[in-house]
């Protein structure tokens, strides 16, 4: 039968196929795709696409072809009344009119797991294409469909919150040179990686200067330097910046390198010796912390800075004309790195980041949980993102960390590689992950949230109930009472 209209035809894997012209919204080239974890074998991951986030399929895995990775290919993406998804394929034409074509339905192929994907073959003069259904090959159902064509936007995940006991504080710790040091955890704003700082004339030796993050004015303090544990020099390879709240107004402040952050009894804080204190009763050190036979200083920011030194920087005028006068609304996450890839986990969900000690194994657990450990008495559960997620399973190094969260009332672990910080993203870079109705496995119940980080990175946001819910209430029996780890 003849079959007019348009069609947008590409080449996988040596073959040709083509898509109704009405689903393709445009054509890219192929860009940096973000992994997603547990997705369906055929889901080659996510792209950033002028500030919007959209899934991709790897068309040849999904007909059961080897696509020649030697090729870059182009991105097809595809509009399915609202769902939008990138087909990567080796080469597609924007400008492809076939005019009347013959359509021939039963030539479609039964075989090479294409049943059901190839609607039909079309015939123009000597030229065949196989003509693909791209909702079956995106196995999206009519039912998901019609409730896109009645929705007018999802409804968003409702956010738990978190119960904190009261007689608990958070403390981030970090390390200049062999001692180690903390801030409250409600003092920092973010953490993030050093870059070189612009020079500020005449400013004290221990500012270092001022970067720019995100359209702001930051400050950089040397910690080090201000301290007087250090004489300054390049920053070492793992070093971060704290950034502090003052008010309005922001300060940054360079160290060696981030230990964890802990979740400690009130109790446990002691203050400060009497000979720490100037003449006016003032002390940088607000109080000593003992965690472990490991001594941490907890710092006063107030006493790290003085007010001439927040109007050289000019930090108050550059934090009052960012974002607006400070009414953006922002998100904060911890970000963690497994096989190379960026995620993150909402700062309020996690108890507290420590390092990984004796784990005791458990029997007749998934294999993805690691065993039991003992962190100051309470027996936690540690699982590993990286099995779970069907990852290697190599050796981890030094640098690997316990995220310890609560999920459905049990503590768990998550060993990670290592921390890589803590970022604030504005509400308006954070999106929904674009996987509502399409085929990808078990990664559209664990990914919550998708951020757009500076750079063009994407940050893939964990939801730590749907990834170990049932993990937890199911390990709960098994882990001993009390610390007999």
């Amino acid at each position: 039968m003849k079959k007019s209209g348009g069609y947008v035809e590409f080449g996988v894997a040596g073959e040709h196929f083509a898509v109704p012209l009405e689903s393709v919204r445009e054509i890219v080239r192929a860009c940096a795709i973000t992994p997603i974890p547990s997705a369906s074998a055929h889901v080659k991951g996510m792209i950033a696409l002028r500030d919007e986030v959209l899934p991709v399929v790897d068309l040849a895995s999904r007909l059961g072809m080897v696509r020649n990775a030697e090729v870059e290919g182009q991105i097809v993406i595809l509009d399915l009344q609202g769902i939008v998804v990138g087909l990567l394929v080796d080469e597609a034409s924007q400008v492809s009119s076939l005019g009347d074509a013959e359509f021939d339905a039963g030539a479609a192929p039964q075989d090479l797991g294409r049943k059901g994907l190839v609607a039909g073959v079309l015939r123009t003069g000597e030229r065949l294409l196989m003509l693909l259904d791209p909702e079956a090959v995106l196995s999206i159902d009519s039912e998901t469909l019609r409730r896109l064509r009645d929705t007018a936007s999802r409804e968003k995940r409702t956010e738990k919150e978190t119960e904190r006991d009261e007689n608990l504080f958070s403390v981030v710790t970090f390390t200049l040179g062999n001692d180690v040091y903390g801030f409250p955890l409600e003092d920092v704003r973010e953490i993030i990686r050093p870059s070189r700082p612009a020079l500020v004339p005449e400013a004290p030796p221990h500012v270092r200067g001022v970067i720019n993050v995100r359209g702001s004015i930051l400050p950089v303090v040397d910690l080090g330097m201000r301290l007087g544990v250090s004489s300054g020099g390049d920053a070492s390879e793992g070093a971060k910046i704290v950034v502090l709240d003052y008010g309005r107004a922001r300060i940054g402040f360079l160290v060696d390198g981030i230990r964890e952050v802990l979740e400690v009894p009130r109790d446990m804080f002691q203050e400060a010796p009497a000979v720490t204190r100037t003449a006016e009763g003032r002390s940088v050190v607000s109080g000593i912390l003992d965690v472990r036979g490991q001594i941490i200083a907890l710092l006063d920011k107030q006493v790290l800075v003085n007010s001439r030194e927040l109007d050289l920087a000019d930090v108050k005028d550059a934090a009052a004309g960012a974002g607006g006068g400070g009414k953006e609304r922002m998100r904060t996450f911890v970000v963690f790195l497994e096989n190379g890839q960026e995620f993150g986990l909402p700062i309020e969900t996690i108890r507290e980041i420590t390092r990984r000690s004796v784990v005791a194994p458990l029997p007749g657990v998934p294999a993805f949980v690691e065993g039991v450990m003992s962190i100051r008495g309470e027996s936690v559960t540690v699982v590993s993102l990286r099995k779970r997620f069907g990852g290697d399973v190599r050796e981890r190094g030094e640098e690997s960390r316990i995220l310890v969260v609560n999920v459905s009332g049990v503590s768990l672990g998550f060993l990670v590689d290592s921390v890589a910080g803590v970022e604030q993203v504005p509400e308006d870079r954070l999106a929904p992950p674009p996987l509502e109705g399409v085929d990808f496995g078990e990664a559209r119940h664990f990914v919550s949230a998708v951020g757009h980080l500076e750079g063009g990175r994407l940050l893939l946001v964990l939801d730590a109930e749907a990834v170990f819910g049932e993990t937890a209430r199911n390990v709960e029996t098994r882990v001993p009472a009390g610390p007999k780890v």
